[in-house]
């Protein structure tokens, strides 16, 4: 989570300016899920680290063509695919951004980007050999995941999803989120389009799912970086900049809960 934070860092520098990527470093490293996640082992953690680099490869391949961020871009999807298959709504954020964004859109002719790709498949390669060598097995898991108990259409489960969001990304992050995303339309601008292309899909595609099985609130958990870096940055261009000290204080006393419950964990 930490080497999350340090790309979060880059990646808002990039795109904004210093003081929005040092708040958005912090108030990611003090989201209340992050900071239940740093104890536990989960595949969400290598899963987010390798988005983030991901997504800042991604952003310096837009501004300039480098074969190091391809290399790196390659690697960083590959291994998040490695950690969990939810690395794969990256690809579908590449291609939001590309409805929207010239240079996204160049992107995708680019033979850096395709050398990405093979980079990226190389590094999957192991894993969709010892899936065919052990009759699917990773892929039958992931299936019964989704379709758990049977697919029934249901419509409290989407509220839930929806409700947990503001306890996995922060109350006030998801609640200004919902907010850009209503009221912003065509007026959100070029880099905040790119954050929220990328944000979008996961949560998109798991509040689909939600209607007809029961979603875990982290299954959209890749959506969190950009979201945070967007939202923060809005903050900061809206005057908004209270806000940010009240999600900072949130995470504190989300960790220093967590800190006396793992202290007592043994006696409840």
């Amino acid at each position: 989570h930490f080497g999350a934070c340090l790309v979060i860092l880059a990646m808002a520098l990039e795109l904004y300016d210093q003081g929005s990527a040092a708040w958005a470093a912090l108030v990611y490293g003090l989201g209340p899920a992050l900071t239940f996640s740093a104890r536990i082992i989960s595949t969400d953690v290598p899963l987010l680290f390798f988005w983030a680099l991901a997504l800042l490869a991604y952003v310096k391949l837009l501004a300039k063509l480098d074969w190091r961020w391809a290399v790196t871009f390659g690697v960083a999807c590959g291994l998040g695919i490695l950690a969990k298959y939810a690395m794969v709504y990256f690809f579908l954020g590449a291609l939001c951004a590309a409805c929207f964004d010239r240079d996204a859109r160049a992107l995708l002719k680019r033979r850096q980007i395709w050398a990405a790709m093979a980079i990226c498949g190389l590094c999957v390669l192991p894993n969709v050999f010892w899936n065919v060598s052990n009759d699917f097995a990773t892929l039958r898991h992931t299936g019964d995941n989704i379709t758990g108990g049977g697919l029934h259409l249901k419509f409290v489960a989407p509220l839930e999803f929806i409700a947990a969001q503001f306890a996995v990304a922060g109350p006030l992050i998801f609640a200004t989120f919902l907010y850009i995303l209503v009221s912003a339309g065509s007026r959100i601008g070029r880099n905040n389009g790119l954050m929220m292309a990328f944000a979008i899909p996961p949560l998109a595609i798991v509040l689909a799912l939600s209607f007809f099985r029961n979603a875990n609130a982290n299954w959209a958990a890749p959506a969190i970086p950009s979201m945070t870096i967007l939202v923060v940055a809005w903050w900061l261009r809206n005057t908004w900049k209270g806000w940010i000290g009240v999600a900072l204080a949130i995470g504190l006393a989300v960790q220093a809960m967590l800190l006396v419950s793992d202290a007592f964990a043994d006696r409840i």
